[in-house]
């Protein structure tokens, strides 16, 4: 299966005094399962502007990660991370790990959900990059602190299961085959 953000570009463009050539790829690879939701990607580009090389791949992956265990309890981690590298003019800096979870119980035959959640638990959340265009120099080196722990109380009040008592039109069409 294809994730809708793969792709490839070229680029080839040189008009007077601009000598650029842009050749990227981006491959990704999408896992579906119904516990996990797991993505890596690979970026490499070719680029070459003023004199300048701007080609170093970046390697990314995100996991989502749930387990429902039994007694209503529920539990789920995302991590995510990247290599430093090169996307058009800028140079990403790297963000190896980082990671957010969250542990939930459900009480009174699911009425009542209580559900503790902790994010950026490593405190590695950042956003560094630098960018050089033709003399213009940008450097940012930029830390976050998403670090938290939040805890949620929901409570539904008549709770109610589903009265349809049907069949879908698909499952007749199958027993009809």
């Amino acid at each position: 299966m294809r994730c809708g953000k793969c792709r490839t570009s070229f680029y080839f463009i040189s008009p007077a005094k601009l000598y650029y050539r842009m050749l990227n790829a981006q491959v990704c690879q999408y896992i579906p399962s119904s516990l996990t939701d797991a993505r890596q990607t690979l970026y490499k580009q070719w680029l070459a502007l003023d004199n300048t090389q701007y080609n170093k791949p970046i390697f990314s992956y995100y996991f989502d990660n749930t387990v429902s265990l039994p007694r209503g309890w529920l539990i789920t981690t995302n991590v995510s991370g990247q290599t430093q590298g090169d996307m058009h003019t800028n140079q990403f800096g790297t963000t190896w790990f980082m990671m957010d979870a969250s542990v939930g119980k459900t009480f009174f035959n699911k009425s009542l959900t209580v559900k503790l959640t902790a994010t950026d638990i490593f405190n590695t959340a950042n956003n560094d990059w630098t960018m050089n265009t033709y003399g213009i120099f940008v450097d940012k080196r930029q830390s976050y602190d998403h670090r938290g722990i939040a805890l949620n109380i929901i409570y539904n009040f008549q709770p109610r299961k589903s009265n349809y008592k049907g069949s879908s039109a698909a499952e007749e069409e199958l027993k009809r085959l």
